[in-house]
Parts: C-alpha cells; sequence; structure tokens
C-alpha cells in the first residue's frame, strides 16, 4: 500500500511539534519566570487572547469558503454554519481573555461586582 504525503504535512508536524515543546518548555523555568510570565497581562495572556483571536479569524474564513452548507430539518444553509459557531465562540474567548479590555481601557469595576469577583473585575 503506498502512502500518500502532502507537501504542507511536514510543515504542520514541525509547527505542532515546535508549539507542544513550547508549551511543555515552562517547566524548565524557575518559579519566579514563571509567575513573572503567567502575571494578569502578561505574556501567556496577551499569547493565549491573539491564539483565540486567530483561530476566531480563521473559522470566519472557514465559514466564508464553506460550500457544504447545513441541511436542517426547517431550513437549509449555503455556507456551514458551524464555523461561524466556532469563530464566535473563539471571539468571545479572546474578549473574556483580556477581560475585555477593561485594565486596557480603564474602566472602573462597581463596588458591588468587585466584592463577588476574586479578580476585582466585571466579566
Amino acid at each position: 500500500m503506498k502512502r500518500i504525503v502532502r507537501n504542507g504535512d511536514w510543515l504542520l508536524a514541525m509547527t505542532g511539534g515546535l508549539a507542544l515543546a513550547l508549551s511543555y518548555s515552562v517547566f524548565l523555568l524557575d518559579d519566579e519566570t514563571v509567575i513573572n510570565l503567567a502575571r494578569e497581562d502578561g505574556l501567556f495572556e496577551y499569547g493565549g487572547a491573539i491564539s483565540f483571536f486567530i483561530a476566531a479569524l480563521l473559522f470566519i474564513w472557514l465559514f466564508i469558503r464553506s460550500r457544504s452548507g447545513n441541511d436542517f430539518v426547517i431550513f437549509k444553509t449555503r455556507n456551514n454554519i458551524c464555523y461561524m459557531v466556532l469563530a464566535l465562540l473563539f471571539l468571545f474567548a479572546a474578549g473574556e481573555e483580556i477581560s475585555w479590555g477593561q485594565r486596557l481601557l480603564n474602566i472602573t469595576t462597581p463596588q458591588a461586582i468587585e466584592e463577588l469577583n476574586l479578580q476585582g473585575e466585571i466579566n
């Protein structure tokens, strides 16, 4: 049986391997460095928000490019609606990751919510 390997398979495998290695490299760092990287408005938080936003953009692109559509009992769609649902989910996750810009836009939290939320944020 002949095995078919596409040109992009090696790039995808290398990118996945690099991402996996980088995600586990945090175990090699000392505690103080990890705390600094994982702090609020730190590298990990913004990296996560950017990744969620890129995922949302990719699912929007897939929604626009899809032609399979959905066949619900009541109606049919031209494009695959699941891609748009996933795009909205990742866009929501990106917004939540940066607390909807609350700290970036300098919006103060009402006292009643601040007492209930451990992070002192509106979300």
